[in-house]
Formats: structure tokens, C-alpha cells, sequence
């Protein structure tokens, strides 16, 4: 069941994590926060380009920067102060084309109410994301369990948990931004040993950075995972076409502007959400887009086909004589 309103506490404006984000960042949270596709394990679909159209002005790359300081990863410099480093207030995995609202949870008092709980719990099955997995396996480490009084809830929880710890191991739920000048300098990667200390239940607090999901160098990975074998891959953000590929172009799809068709295929496939925008085979289905732009792409002849080969001028004049002819035969007609 979709969610129909959102709940904003007003202990946020107390929280100094969020209330020190700039105020794009703040607007986007606020606006995730109230998306109807937000389901109740805080996973949203990465649409950029719609929550860039619900703001006169707003651009996506304006969402891109304000998602990335969201998730940690928009630091002045690329050795962040490690001392300063920030749990991520979203958890983005531009792979599986999703977002988690980390603390929602928690923060929301979904965990609090069994019949939430268990959509949430519902809902986690969807997601695709091992990185945002391990993080939402975190976050209901992280509840505290000891403030309620219901059986029930702590059943569900615990159930949850199990649910998720039989798919693991994840990730680590926040990694460091960069890896360590030597070892033995990591943080821990347990967020409970710095738990949150934000007012109404923390939007942001002390602790580690998520990073940007590594992208595949080649466009067909040839060591999928056993789910990635089942469910496919997201099209790799370098995705450019093979020497292979460039051939068959050529001898099947003269008619195609390859450079404009492999851009709009590429954004459209980045685009797409969720595991619709999943593929066993990529350059399968880039020749299937080649071909229907081939077949779109190609002069369509309307009538009596023209001598092959024939030139534009010549088809008019063709057209100019079947005129005449018919006219001729009206003519013949009207005279007898």
C-alpha cells in the first residue's frame, strides 16, 4: 500500500547535522521523505529526472550534487577529514538505481508499530541493493528495543533480522570514503559502536561514509554473482560499443545515426529503475535498440514502389506522369 503522507518531526531543526546541510540538501531530503513511492523500509527509486521536474529552476544536475551530499560524498576535497566524516543521511546505489532514507525507520516510529513493521519487512524483499541491504541490517541492529514493551514488536524485528542476515554477508554498511594511507587505520564498520546522538532519532550523526558503487571497466562483466546470473546487471555507466559491435552496426543498420541512438539508449537505460532496469545480456539488447531504429530509421515508400535505386527527382516525376495518366483516362472518359 502506498504512503499517502509523510511525517516531519520539528525536533529536525534541532538536529545540528541536518540544519548544517545546505539548503538544497535539506529541501531534497524533505522532498524524499514525502514521495509516495518512499516504501516503509525507506527505499525510494533514483528517478533524478522527475524530482528534478517538481521544482520551476530545478536541473538534475542540481539534484545530483544535493543527493551527493545526502549520501557523504560531496566533500571540498578528496581526502575528507576522517575525524568529520558523517553517517550518510540517504544511502544511494546508482547500480540497482535506488536510494535508502537510512534512519526512516527508526526515525519515523515505523519499528514502533507491527503493521508498518511488517511492510517494511514486505518491501525489503525488493530491494535490490546488497550495499543498501547491509546498511537497513545495520539500522534494525541500531533499534532501540529495550524502550518498548510489545512482544510483538520485538518478534517482527528479530524476524526481520533473520530475513536479511540469510542473505548476508553485505558490504560494510558505511564504508570510508577512501582507503587508508596505511593499514590499521580504518574506522570500525559497525555504526552501533558510535550510535546516533541526534535529536529525534538523529538524520545525520557521527560515523562512517558511504561511497560511489564501483562500476564495471568492461560492458559485459564475465564474474556475475550467482544473482547477477539470475537477475542481470545495470547497464555500466561506460558502457561504449566493441570493435565487434561497430561491425555489425555497420553491415545491419545504415540508416541509423549511431552516435545519437547509443546516447538516447544509454539514458535510457540508466534511467530506469528498479530491476526493469536489469539485463542478462547488454549488447544483446543494444543490437535489439539498434534494430528497431533501423526499422524506424528506414525510407518507408508509399503506393506503387519506386525503381530501385531511383532518385528523389525521378520518384516526383514518376508521381508528376501517374497524374497525368489518370487524368488522361477522366478526360477519355468524359468524352464518350
Amino acid at each position: 500500500m502506498p504512503r499517502s503522507e509523510a511525517r516531519i518531526f520539528t525536533s529536525i531543526w534541532k538536529d545540528e547535522d541536518f540544519v548544517a546541510l545546505p539548503p538544497g540538501a535539506q529541501r531534497l531530503y524533505l522532498f524524499l521523505l514525502s514521495q509516495h513511492d518512499l516504501s516503509y523500509c525507506g527505499v525510494i527509486p533514483l528517478i533524478p529526472q522527475r524530482w528534478a521536474s517538481k521544482a520551476a529552476g530545478m536541473t538534475i544536475p542540481d539534484i545530483e550534487r544535493d543527493l551527493k551530499t545526502l549520501e557523504g560524498t560531496a566533500y571540498p576535497s578528496p581526502n575528507p577529514d576522517r575525524a568529520l566524516a558523517k553517517t550518510p543521511f540517504a544511502v544511494v546505489d546508482r547500480d540497482s538505481g535506488e536510494v535508502l532514507i537510512r534512519s526512516l525507520i527508526r526515525r519515523d516510529g515505523i519499528w514502533k508499530q507491527p503493521n508498518l513493521l511488517k511492510q517494511a519487512r514486505d518491501s525489503a524483499d525488493q530491494i535490490e541493493s546488497r550495499h543498501i541491504l547491509g546498511t537497513l541490517l545495520a539500522e534494525l541492529h541500531r533499534l532501540p528495543l529495550e524502550e518498548t514493551t510489545s512482544a510483538l514488536v520485538v518478534r517482527v524485528v528479530g524476524e526481520f533480522i533473520a530475513d536479511l542476515e540469510k542473505g548476508g554477508p553485505y558490504p560494510s554498511a558505511y564504508p570510508p570514503p577512501n582507503p587508508p594511507d596505511e593499514t590499521g587505520g580504518n574506522p570500525s564498520d559497525d555504526p552501533s559502536a558510535s550510535p546516533s546522538q541526534g535529536i529525534g532519532g538523529s538524520y545525520g550523526s557521527s560515523g562512517g561514509v558511504t561511497q560511489n558503487p564501483q562500476i564495471p571497466d568492461s560492458p559485459v562483466p564475465t564474474d556475475l554473482s550467482a544473482r547477477d546470473r539470475k537477475l542481470g546487471t545495470r547497464l555500466p555507466d561506460n558502457f561504449t560499443p566493441s570493435p565487434e559491435m561497430f561491425e555489425w552496426f555497420r553491415k545491419n543498420c545504415p540508416h541509423v545515426d549511431g552516435k545519437t541512438e547509443h546516447a538516447q539508449f544509454c539514458d535510457y537505460w540508466h534511467s530506469k529503475p528498479g530491476k526493469d532496469g536489469r539485463h542478462l545480456d547488454w549488447v544483446a539488447t543494444w543490437r535489439r535498440w539498434m534494430r528497431t531504429a533501423e526499422e524506424r530509421s528506414k525510407p518507408r515508400t508509399r503506393g506503387t514502389p519506386s525503381a530501385p535505386g531511383s532518385t528523389p527527382d525521378e520518384r516526383v516525376t514518376d508521381a508528376i506522369e501517374s497524374g497525368r495518366r489518370v487524368q488522361a483516362f477522366i478526360d477519355q472518359d468524359g468524352e464518350t
